[in-house]
């Protein structure tokens, strides 16, 4: 597994990652992606396995002392191989 911040070359993988994970209407458009990634990319991680994009978390931004993360995005076809408690542990 590989993590890391998103660029604008990402928005492709992004945008394909959101559509598979929400109805039409609630996801999020490649326009709306292409702002997010243009302001704040550095604010998005990204969750490759081998060359493929199968999780994204993004806005994160907070004046909050701790992070919480709201919103995972995942593929599908990769939720039940996640565990993420035992990644970060």
């Amino acid at each position: 597994m590989l993590i890391r911040n998103a660029t604008v070359d990402d928005l492709d993988e992004v945008s394909s990652v959101e559509a598979q994970c929400f109805p039409v209407q609630e996801a999020a458009t490649a326009e709306v992606f292409s702002q997010r990634l243009k302001y704040y990319g550095n604010h998005f991680w990204l969750m490759f396995d081998e060359e493929r994009l199968i999780s994204f978390v993004d806005g994160f931004v907070t004046n909050e002392p701790n992070l919480t993360v709201r919103r995972l995005i995942t593929r599908q076809s990769k939720r039940r191989q996640l565990n993420l408690a035992e990644m970060y542990t």
